[in-house]
């Protein structure tokens, strides 16, 4: 799970501007160093600065965007988050755009109890270390005895060594019922460390799409390692 410069992204071999090479050259004056002098000037292409920010948002780069988000006052710190897949996405993607860009991960509880079980010691100190990190719960399709634990393992070392976590979950956690990944000591760290927040849906959604069971979060996260694993810039 090694992180990624954006310079390994490519621009769009579509595009007419650059013929996928990501760069543009364009004549410019530069007074400060020549006097009514053009010099050419080599660009990032719009191409690939977009690709580069959609590399960065990764599973979320096709959320819906945002014109503002009450998350942005959180990042830092650790929230515990009620509200629907798609809608969350939309509100992660505004903070990522509108914040200093760190280096993140987007786990899901399924792939969590997959990584803790394996032999892969390198990985695990990488999560627990990460500087932010992004776990989405209702993944896991059958009872695990296990998956508490080892939620609460991660989310409790993560706290003892200062790194914030934003838990998320589209069902009622603190009811208990058919919650595989609950708990009476998770429940308890979420009421007592983290701080709770609530997204309502989107006004514009259809009433089809608020009242449709919610469906657990696929997308390109299936695998542990993904393309938000990634620093782009300081």
């Amino acid at each position: 799970m090694k992180s990624t410069n954006y310079n390994f992204v490519n621009g769009d071999p579509n595009c007419k501007k650059c013929k996928g090479t990501g760069y543009v050259h364009k004549l410019e004056k530069r007074p400060d160093l020549y006097k009514d002098v053009e010099i050419t000037v080599c660009k990032r292409c719009d191409c690939l600065i977009k690709n580069e920010q959609d590399a960065y948002l990764g599973i979320v780069a096709g959320a819906k965007d945002l014109k503002s988000s009450k998350l942005i006052d959180y990042l830092g710190k650790n929230i515990f988050i009620t509200g629907t897949n798609e809608v969350f996405n939309s509100h992660l993607k505004y903070c990522l755009l509108n914040s200093k860009r760190i280096r993140y991960q987007i786990v899901l509880d399924n792939n969590l109890i997959d990584l803790w079980f394996s032999d892969d010691v390198e990985k695990q100190k990488e999560l627990v270390s990460c500087p932010f990190v992004i776990l989405k719960l209702g993944n896991l399709g059958y009872p695990n005895q296990a998956l508490p634990g080892k939620i609460f393992e991660l989310l409790n070392e993560r706290t003892v060594t200062g790194k914030f976590t934003w838990v998320q979950t589209y069902r009622d956690f603190h009811s208990g019922q058919n919650i595989h990944e609950y708990s009476s000591e998770l429940d308890t760290m979420f009421t007592n460390k983290f701080i709770k927040v609530s997204l309502g849906a989107d006004k514009k959604q259809t009433k089809a799409s608020s009242n449709s069971p919610q469906k657990p979060d696929q997308g390109s996260a299936g695998k542990l390692r993904n393309i938000n694993d990634r620093i782009l810039g300081s």
